[in-house]
């Protein structure tokens, strides 16, 4: 099989005013997002790079470009549920059911006439209005060898939903899928481009889902976790009691022991600043405010 050319956009680079204003989107987005929940009483709490700038900034970090809300997988279906009744006409609520050709196992709240087209997903014929991610938390076992299994499963058919949107066989041994390279042995690259080519989108999304959930009824199961991650937990006592934390200009819901939870998540410390070099962002390769103004 031949190779096929890769061509990738070269990720912009932010300015603060640019930064700025993406913040300003976020914090409305997010907004509805809190608006919602409240009026439905869904609970919901910030996690990963969003609870480090509650922790430490009062918002959201100064580098950062996106917002991460949590829910635990009940509370999650009850959003996804009810939620579109209640949203402005200017969002839109993105799964792998209301958008047929987006991949990912956690939805997004997009805003309708904006463009945030991330690096991972150029190309991708989906919507790619700027987001705040909506992340369903699933029990995991405390056995970690059925634990490690569960999260290989998610990998591995979180790839292959990937690849029904972007497969590139670049080598024998190589499948890439966009910015997703994998370099494995022939039959396992084989593997994956059969399944990509031969198996329902349908049957991988129902599958996916099995897997996310598949220990959310074990009474012994005591942690909750982002199924695809190696260390963002929660604990239901955490859970129960979350405390509000200013978020910019909002009010939101965090973790109940906010510090315990950031130093799970952040082996290595925590930090405040990092160094210019460590600052993690989306490396959107497109990004509008306004697209009705740019046509």
């Amino acid at each position: 099989m031949k190779a096929k050319k890769q061509t990738l956009s070269t990720p912009i680079q932010y300015t603060e005013e640019t930064l700025q204003k993406l913040h300003e989107y976020l914090y409305s987005i997010l907004g509805e997002v809190v608006r919602v929940c409240d009026k439905l009483q869904i609970p919901y709490f910030l996690v990963g790079g969003s609870a480090l700038g509650a922790y430490f900034w009062d918002g959201i970090i100064p580098w950062d470009d996106d917002v991460d809300v949590g829910f635990t997988r009940d509370n999650y279906n009850r959003f996804l549920k009810e939620a579109p009744a209640e949203l402005g006409e200017q969002y839109f609520l993105q799964t792998m059911e209301s958008d047929p050709h987006y991949p990912n196992v956690l939805s997004k709240l997009r805003l309708k006439n904006t463009l945030f087209v991330e690096k991972y997903y150029e190309g991708f014929d989906m919507h790619h209005g700027i987001f705040v991610d909506i992340i369903p938390f699933d029990k995991v076992p405390s056995d970690k060898e059925k634990e490690r299994e569960q999260r290989n499963w998610m990998v591995r058919i979180r790839y292959w939903l990937v690849g029904k949107e972007m497969f590139k066989w670049a080598k024998p041994d190589t499948c890439i899928m966009g910015y997703y390279t994998r370099k494995v042995g022939f039959l396992r690259c084989l593997l994956s481009f059969l399944v990509v080519h031969l198996v329902p989108r349908r049957f991988l999304v129902k599958k996916i889902l099995r897997v996310q959930t598949q220990y959310n009824n074990c009474e012994d199961c005591t942690r909750y976790r982002v199924i695809w991650t190696k260390n963002d937990y929660m604990l239901p006592e955490w859970l129960a009691n979350l405390k509000e934390a200013k978020f910019g200009p909002l009010m939101v819901k965090v973790p109940g022991d906010l510090e315990t939870y950031l130093n799970m998540h952040y082996p290595q410390g925590l930090q405040k600043w990092l160094p210019e070099d460590q600052r993690p962002t989306h490396g959107p390769v497109a990004l509008s405010f306004d697209t009705t103004a740019d046509s």
